[in-house]
């Protein structure tokens, strides 16, 4: 409970991935976020918490920003195309259900 009475939200997220560069050994990924008046704040902490887990363990996670810098860099300004192409040419980062 909050101090006006209301409830506080936690969420916890797991699962498991393989480590980069080496598809045989996978690592376990377990987050809580932190208490808040609101699920989807909770919800919103727990994913970037998990998000900065597989950025630790070797997978690299564009955001918008270096989407953006690489499709002014291709000379262009369309960068959900430029999201796409580097979706499509990024095999190493792509996880598979086995």
């Amino acid at each position: 409970m909050n101090d006006e009475g209301g409830e506080l939200w936690t969420y916890s997220l797991a699962f498991d991935i393989p480590i980069r560069y080496n598809n045989e050994v996978r690592q376990d990924i377990a987050q809580t976020g932190r208490r808040s008046p609101t699920k989807i704040g909770t919800q919103i902490d727990v994913v970037l918490l998990s998000l900065l887990a597989i950025e630790r363990i070797g997978y690299r996670i564009p955001d918008f920003s270096s989407l953006k810098i690489e499709a002014l860099h291709q000379h262009s300004l369309d960068v959900p195309r430029v999201s796409e192409r580097h979706a499509t040419f990024n095999y190493m980062d792509v996880v598979r259900r086995v």
